[in-house]
């Protein structure tokens, strides 16, 4: 909860503007990887004697990811904005060399981190006011981040996750469960590239419009997904399960941190991120529930 949390608005702030969008959606590009390799775990560990296979599971997922994190804080820099905010100029400004292009006018965007550093620190005295109490404008911004941190989950991607080895089996495209581990992870391939590619062209296709276009094809899709399941129509379900992921991973999936990390003012977003992570760990349990 914490990484969800930090991890956007941590790559927003070193990342240079001009791929400030593809940078922040590697963070829902290592979760769906994660998840899919998940997937191709329960299928190399499925053999393996019962009470074997799931110790070896957790074990494999403890010591990778640690030693990954572990050796990532040894080449991380500092966030520039937070520097600034401690009176450490120098070296804000050494690391904006460092992650900038180097025809960027550092000068320029060390003069607006100063002047937001300093607004942060009046900001700060104020506490939740700002956040609990905001003028028209910024109310609309908060409503707009929350709430697609919220529908990320509502959309009913984990369930149709979760549930898909049911979907399948129910379709009779997977009865075996060699079948059934083959479409999972296909499933998960499927995500994972529509995630990528959606990485690729956020900055230029722009984030409304990925979002909106997104979220109609996920409409679509469930309605594919109960039509098929109403009229016993095998391939449509399968097809509704496979669109609904493709356009999750092009549309709200990565967008949605993105949006988040940008929507809401400076004065805030420390505080707004974590009311929005909370907002999406809530939809995502009582999906689950």
């Amino acid at each position: 909860g914490i990484a969800l949390a930090i991890d956007p608005l941590y790559i927003s702030e070193v990342a240079p503007a001009s791929h400030r969008g593809q940078l922040t959606s590697f963070c829902e590009i290592a979760i769906n990887v994660g998840i899919l390799l998940g997937f191709i775990a329960n299928w190399v560990f499925a053999d393996l004697p019962p009470g074997q296979n799931w110790r070896a599971m957790p074990l494999c997922g403890a010591i990778g990811p640690s030693t990954l994190l572990i050796l990532s804080l040894t080449v991380m820099p500092e966030s520039p904005r937070w520097l600034s905010a401690q009176g450490r100029y120098t070296e804000a400004e050494e690391i904006i060399r460092r992650t900038h292009n180097a025809d960027e006018d550092v000068d320029a965007l060390m003069t607006g981190i100063k002047s937001q550093a300093r607004e942060e620190e009046h900001v700060l005295s104020l506490g939740w006011r700002p956040l609990l109490q905001p003028d028209a404008k910024t109310r609309w911004m908060i409503m707009a981040g929350i709430g697609v941190a919220f529908a990320q989950h509502i959309t009913g991607a984990e369930s149709v996750v979760m549930y898909s080895p049911e979907i399948f089996r129910h379709a009779g495209v997977a009865t075996q469960d060699s079948e059934l581990f083959a479409m999972t992870i296909c499933l998960g391939v499927v995500k994972t590239a529509c995630v990528v590619v959606s990485a690729m062209y956020v900055d230029g296709f722009g984030r409304r419009p990925l979002l909106l276009l997104g979220m109609a094809g996920i409409c679509i899709s469930q309605l594919m997904l109960s039509l098929g399941f109403a009229i016993q129509h095998n391939n449509l379900t399968v097809a509704g399960v496979f669109s609904f992921m493709c356009c999750y991973g092009l549309g709200i999936g990565p967008v949605c941190w993105l949006l988040a990390s940008e929507v809401f003012p400076l004065k805030i977003r420390g505080k707004a991120m974590s009311l929005a992570t909370a907002a999406n760990r809530i939809s995502s349990a009582t999906v689950a529930l």
